[in-house]
């Protein structure tokens, strides 16, 4: 269930193995996209989380555009709270979320190569 991959992103344990599935080649990309989407109303709370914040990183590299895009909005809303953790400056800058706050069509040819 999404409470439960959500404890699990933000446990030290679980978010190595929820990392390791979502870079993991030999998963299709169907059930990692449901996972993801199963954590989608949760983004700002895995950004705040030290271990939450990995998972979010990997669903973000395995998300498709608009998925991502959905994903930094969501980080968008909590900057200030997210920038606030010790990791929080680190996610922000990965993801691109200031430039998505200034130039959000950049941000969006960026994030098609990528």
């Amino acid at each position: 269930t999404a409470g439960e991959a959500i404890s699990a992103a933000c446990d030290a344990g679980g978010s190595r193995a929820l990392e390791a599935f979502l870079a993991s080649t030999a998963h299709k990309p169907k059930v990692k996209k449901e996972l993801i989407d199963s954590m989608s109303g949760d983004w700002a709370r895995l950004a705040a989380s030290p271990c939450g914040s990995h998972v979010l990183e990997a669903c973000y590299n395995a998300a498709e555009q608009r998925t991502r895009e959905n994903i930094v909005e969501a980080i968008s809303r909590a900057e200030k709270q997210v920038a606030a953790t010790r990791h929080g400056p680190y996610l922000l800058k990965r993801l691109g979320v200031t430039q998505f706050n200034q130039e959000p069509e950049q941000w969006r040819n960026r994030a098609k190569v990528a």
